[in-house]
Formats: C-alpha cells, sequence, structure tokens
C-alpha cells in the first residue's frame, strides 16, 4: 500500500502504528459502543479522559494535534448544540455535546494510531469488502498523489521566484490547481499500464505483512471496556 507522509504521518510516527489494526479496532470500537449505550453523564467524560490517556500516555500522539482536532470537534458541536439547548433545554445540549465528543475521540484514536493502508487491508480479507478496500485504495493513492504534486509545486515556485505576493502566489496556485487533474490522470494511465504488464487483471494482490495479535492487549482491552460497561451499568 501506498505511504504518503504529509497525510497521515501521525498514524505513522506513533507508538502503536504497527500493531496489529485488529488491536487498535477493538478496543476503539468497544469505547464507542459504550459512548453510544451508555448513559452520557458520566461515562461519556470518563471515555473521553480514558482515550485521551491511550492516546497520549499510551500511543505517545502528539498532545498539539490531539487536543487541536478535538477542540475543532467541540467548537462545531458547541454551535450546533444551539438549537438543541433552545427546544430541550441545557441539559440535553450538554448530554449531546458529551456523547458527541466521546464518540469522535474514539474514532480519532483508531485514526491517529493506524495508517489507513492498514485499514484498507484488512477490510481486504473480507471477501465482500474486497473491492470497496481496492476503491478506497485508489482513492487514497490519488488523494497522496495530489498533494505530493501541489507540495512540489509549491516549492519549485518558492525556489525559482522567491518570495511572492499574495494575489501573485495565489495566481499561480490556480494554475498548479489546473494542471494538477492532468497530472493525477497521467500518473493514473502510467499506473495501469504497469499492473496490466505484470499481468495484473482485476484486484490487486493481498500482501499481509501485520504482526500477530497481541493476546495480552486483547486481553487489556477487553477488561477495559468490560470495566467502562460495568462502571456504566452500575451509575446508570
Amino acid at each position: 500500500m501506498h505511504r504518503h507522509e504529509p497525510l497521515d504521518h501521525i498514524a505513522y510516527s506513533n507508538r502503536w502504528s504497527r500493531r496489529h489494526p485488529g488491536e487498535k479496532a477493538l478496543l476503539s470500537l468497544g469505547l464507542l459502543l459504550a459512548s453510544v449505550m451508555l448513559p452520557p453523564l458520566p461515562n461519556s467524560a470518563l471515555i473521553l479522559l480514558i482515550t485521551s490517556l491511550l492516546a497520549l500516555a499510551g500511543a505517545r500522539v502528539p498532545a498539539r494535534p490531539w487536543f487541536g482536532l478535538l477542540l475543532t470537534q467541540a467548537a462545531f458541536l458547541g454551535i450546533a448544540s444551539g438549537p438543541v439547548a433552545w427546544q430541550s433545554g441545557l441539559d440535553m445540549a450538554v448530554r449531546t455535546v458529551l456523547r458527541s465528543m466521546a464518540a469522535t475521540s474514539c474514532l480519532l484514536l483508531l485514526s491517529l494510531t493506524t495508517p489507513l493502508p492498514h485499514l484498507f487491508r484488512q477490510l481486504g480479507h473480507y471477501k465482500a469488502l474486497r473491492p470497496l478496500a481496492e476503491f478506497a485504495a485508489v482513492i487514497y493513492r490519488f488523494v497522496a498523489l495530489g498533494v505530493d504534486v501541489v507540495g512540489r509545486s509549491r516549492m519549485a515556485m518558492r525556489q525559482r521566484l522567491g518570495p511572492l505576493r499574495t494575489r501573485t502566489y495565489w495566481s499561480l496556485g490556480g494554475r498548479v490547481g489546473g494542471r494538477l487533474l492532468t497530472r493525477l490522470l497521467q500518473r493514473s494511465q502510467s499506473m495501469e499500464r504497469a499492473y496490466q504488464c505484470r499481468g495484473v487483471s482485476g484486484l490487486l494482490p493481498l500482501v499481509d505483512d501485520d504482526p500477530p495479535l497481541d493476546r495480552r492487549y486483547v486481553t487489556a482491552s477487553l477488561l477495559l471496556i468490560g470495566a467502562v460497561f460495568s462502571g456504566g451499568v452500575a451509575v446508570w
């Protein structure tokens, strides 16, 4: 699978990047299920705290992007909760925001610790989902190529033309964007010819180089999820 550093550098550089994707999916989706099923007070706040500790202390995700993404979601939810508070009261708005923040933190824990190609590879093991995984991988590769082309073009402009005024910079950026689709189509045609020369017709061969499941990690995840559910039911 293609690796593109600017797109998912956090997912590749964290402490859990080489763990089996199933382990991280079990932990993240289990906590997500708890955030959806259990009452938001105080369970959502507890899940938000647990996912933050796991991301920052466990996976060593940088604090700035983690809290930056959470604050962005909190700002969006704060604006969207206005009508909810107006119609259903402040208590319902607070509960909705807390539940949404807890669910978002669970998904962030999975996305910031697991590179997308690893997830696509796991989906490819299921025959019904194999075409979907291939389609998602192609889109990911196109986005990665687009980011790469734009980054190289911006670097070339700065090296050749030096500091630019804002108006000139945006004008040149528009021309780069206009040629981006052409470059992507050229690269896709080259990829297609390369696959044909290698005798690939249909789905690409699946290469599975993920490490084996760590039973201790799986057991710890199940115990943590069970403790969250048990505590939530007891409080409920």
